[in-house]
């Protein structure tokens, strides 16, 4: 009777020690891919005329309008903090938004100018983040029929991607890149799932997104 090799499986995936004051990074969103016209997302002739009449900062005025999904916006006023010459800025900035279609969450900024003139620009997008502080050792003995003995152990390579709420709870995980070994998956799948996350933002707007154990995120 031909005895079965046993092979040590070593799964290591080493997360950073972050501090209380962690700042998640940041970067230019990237959807839309192509920027719209402020005609499609607002009733810009209604906006300028609002706006026109108005004494503005230097620099304009900078809302946000982030579309979660269908008929779902989220309008905020971003700069300047307060508009002391015009109070309903933001009132009236969302009265003249108009309701977009969207399969996936987006966002982008209108920066009204003295005289009423307006441009869109790019949003902020922080992707999700692991701040678990300890690393998480998995060992198995993996029994492999036809496969020689190794010193080192067999190298596994799996991809787990989980599916983060709003608020960095893990939703579901999915196994992307299989070991072929479907307890090894599943504890690694298990082990991912209990990490921490902080989940992604969209000009500060928590909204659902993926994360993977090779790193990448869901990209917005």
């Amino acid at each position: 009777m031909r005895s079965l090799p046993i092979l040590a499986v070593l799964v290591l995936f080493l997360t950073p020690t972050l501090g209380a004051q962690h700042q998640q990074k940041c970067r230019v969103a990237e959807r839309p891919n192509k920027l719209p016209p402020v005609s499609s997302l607002l009733d810009s002739a209604e906006a300028a005329a609002a706006f026109a009449s108005r004494p503005l900062p230097a620099t304009g005025v900078l809302f946000s309008v982030v579309s979660i999904m269908d008929s779902v916006q989220v309008v905020r006023l971003m700069e300047p903090a307060v508009v002391d010459s015009f109070p309903q800025a933001l009132a009236v900035f969302r009265r003249t938004v108009e309701p977009q279609r969207a399969e996936e969450a987006w966002a982008v900024r209108v920066r009204v100018r003295p005289g009423g003139a307006m441009a869109v620009e790019r949003a902020q997008y922080c992707p999700p983040e692991m701040i678990s502080t300890a690393q998480d050792i998995l060992r198995f003995d993996v029994h492999a029929e036809d496969r020689p003995p190794t010193n080192g152990g067999h190298p596994v390579r799996v991809t787990v991607q989980a599916t983060l709420s709003e608020i960095g709870d893990v939703m579901r995980t999915d196994i992307l890149r299989s070991s072929g070994i479907e307890d090894l998956d599943r504890e690694i799948a298990q082990s991912f799932a209990r990490q921490k996350f902080l989940p992604a933002l969209l000009d500060s707007i928590p909204v659902i997104s993926w994360i993977r154990t090779d790193g990448k995120t869901l990209k917005l």
